[in-house]
């Protein structure tokens, strides 16, 4: 990884020590960003998908995948309190994209699907947890170092039994992350931030909910 130069001695000194970072979500309250796998009722059958909804540039996403279909496309997705809708290209039914509404409670999603055969039930359940926790998603972080925040991004993924953590910011871009470990909500890794140590610093996380809070050990610095 290659990393900028010119960070402050502030900072430094400031993560020399540990330090405390907040994130929240760029849809707080929403409870949607991760990945689900959904399932749609056709006539009696039941059809299963991959949805994954994440926050990009300030713009909700969502993509949708399944065996038939492939990862078809969407588009106006927005988040109304505990409501998710997004619309989505599925050429099989219409040539013209189509309005998906989905209500989340209790950590489960139940919703429907227009179509010419009318709505279509759907349901999705959270992967890597039912209850609507779980670890997957990604936050917008504030690293407070002797009163200063300082903002950086971290995307948590869960595929399979192995999880992948990203980190970057505008200064570092992104950090190379080793060593992850995980027990419930609590998530730690060591990072690379060569400009100031030669050795991955550790960090400890615990996400809540909608929050994510914990440290970052600068140690020796």
């Amino acid at each position: 990884m290659r990393m900028r130069t010119g960070m402050g001695s502030k900072i430094a000194m400031g993560i020399a020590a540990a330090v405390m970072a907040y994130a929240f979500p760029a849809f707080a309250g929403d409870g949607f960003i991760g990945e689900w796998d959904t399932v749609t009722e056709v006539e009696g059958t039941d059809y299963p998908s991959v949805m994954k909804v994440w926050e990009e540039g300030g713009e909700l996403k969502v993509s949708v995948e399944d065996d038939l279909n492939g990862d078809m496309e969407t588009s106006n997705a927005e988040i109304d309190g505990d409501t998710l809708t997004y619309n989505i290209l599925v050429e099989a039914l219409s040539p013209d994209p189509i309005q998906v509404t989905m209500t989340l409670k209790d950590g489960a999603i139940t919703g429907s699907l227009e179509s010419e055969l009318g709505e279509l039930p759907m349901s999705a359940t959270k992967i890597g947890g039912t209850d609507g926790g779980g670890i997957a998603g990604d936050w917008d972080i504030f690293v407070d170092v002797q009163g200063d925040e300082y903002p950086a991004r971290v995307g948590i993924k869960e595929d399979g039994d192995d999880v992948v953590v990203t980190i970057e910011d505008d200064l570092n871009g992104e950090m190379e992350v080793s060593e992850i470990e995980v027990d419930g909500n609590n998530v730690e890794f060591k990072v690379l931030v060569e400009a100031l140590n030669p050795d991955p610093i550790p960090v400890s996380v615990v996400i809540n909910g909608d929050e994510l809070e914990g440290t970052l050990d600068g140690g020796d610095l």
